[in-house]
């Protein structure tokens, strides 16, 4: 309950870009939060109808007006508009952030009300696992957060107050800092897709892997999964059709490519903010 008695509105924020074949499942996974708002920009595929076609919850959606990509203007102005946009739309008490390529378990309900039920609260930290299949995740980027050890920490949960803050100065990589405020969790939650074997899209953020890394290029960086993958996500997992798009050329996504490096898995294991 919040300070109004109730149960706090739960609402998702989302920006997509020619997401086809991930929003449909992605959607669907998001069925047990409140209302969804989708910042479509500029698709020229069948993102909305898909997404429209698989919500459970309302659904309102924004086109983009700019023709030139958010990824290529800098994304943090825009993510900033989302969060005020979205908790007015929506009308919610709490925002959850995804990215049309990544799943989030309903088992991270319970957490989120359990969190936030603590008024000082105001944003969630989880682990990011990277799928490349269902037994295994690439492994990059641990570290500790609050005392919580993580995997490729990102926030996914805020209150109103907080917003997104410049990763380099071109705009691109915007993040929301982990505060005292912020709870760390580990656990079987987040899951992203871009990186699946079967996935079409180019690499475009991993410094230490090719473009479109091939299973012997990628298997150093391989490790377990530490819990089972939970249910809802495993079906929307199945519901993608992998072979309905062919190897996808995203331009829109260049000032996004990182600097090709040599790294080896135990390099690649150290968060950025851990490195001397």
């Amino acid at each position: 309950m919040n300070k109004y008695g109730r149960r706090p509105r739960i609402g998702v924020s989302m920006m997509a870009k020619n997401a086809e074949l991930f929003i449909g499942p992605v959607i669907r996974c998001l069925s047990w939060t409140d209302g969804i708002y989708l910042y479509d920009d500029n698709s020229n595929d069948h993102t909305i109808k898909n997404a429209q076609d698989s919500t459970r919850v309302p659904l309102i959606v924004e086109s983009g007006r700019n023709k030139k990509s958010v990824f290529e203007r800098g994304e943090m102005e825009i993510r900033n508009h989302l969060v005020c946009q979205v908790f007015k739309k929506l009308n919610c008490d709490l925002l959850v952030l995804v990215d049309s390529d990544e799943l989030l378990s309903r088992n991270i309900k319970t957490v989120i009300l359990q969190t936030f039920s603590d008024p000082k609260i105001d944003s969630l930290c989880f682990s990011i696992w990277h799928l490349y299949n269902k037994k295994k995740y690439i492994h990059f980027w641990e570290t500790h957060m609050n005392g919580t050890y993580l995997i490729d920490p990102h926030i996914r949960v805020i209150r109103k107050s907080r917003r997104y803050e410049m990763g380099y100065p071109d705009g691109s990589h915007p993040f929301i800092r982990t505060t005292d405020l912020t709870r760390c969790i580990h656990g079987p939650y987040h899951y992203h897709l871009k990186y699946y074997h079967k996935s079409p899209y180019p690499n475009y953020s991993l410094g230490f892997l090719p473009e479109y890394p091939t299973p012997k290029q990628v298997k150093p960086y391989l490790r377990n999964l530490s819990f089972p993958i939970p249910a809802d996500v495993r079906r929307c997992i199945d519901m993608v059709d992998w072979s309905s798009i062919s190897r996808m050329e995203t331009s829109y996504y260049a000032s996004y490519k990182s600097t090709r490096t040599t790294l080896t898995s135990r390099e690649a294991s150290i968060h950025p903010r851990d490195k001397k």
